[in-house]
């Protein structure tokens, strides 16, 4: 995967997210299957899913939000407070 690939990913309306550092797109690929791209620090990454694990794949999704979510919303208002008492302004 080359910067052309994720230009097109932008560009089809495929990008999740499309950071300097990261990027994730999910896009139907041309054997009929559901592709996820990543890019981060470590490198890059495609996972292939046939269409019939796609619902639960959105239900295992929804049930490690559930978890991820309290923990994040803990650690962003931490951060809040941390950048607060050290005058961190747009942080």
């Amino acid at each position: 995967m080359n910067q052309n690939f994720w230009k097109d990913m932008s560009e089809e309306g495929f990008m999740l997210v499309h950071a300097p550092k990261r990027k994730v797109a999910v896009f139907p690929n041309d054997s009929g299957m559901v592709a996820l791209a990543t890019e981060d620090y470590d490198g890059q990454c495609l996972i292939v899913l046939d269409v019939t694990e796609i619902n639960d794949l959105i239900s295992l999704l929804q049930a490690a939000k559930k978890v991820a979510e309290p923990k994040d919303i803990e650690i962003q208002a931490d951060y809040a407070i941390y950048c607060a008492k050290q005058g961190i302004t747009n942080a």
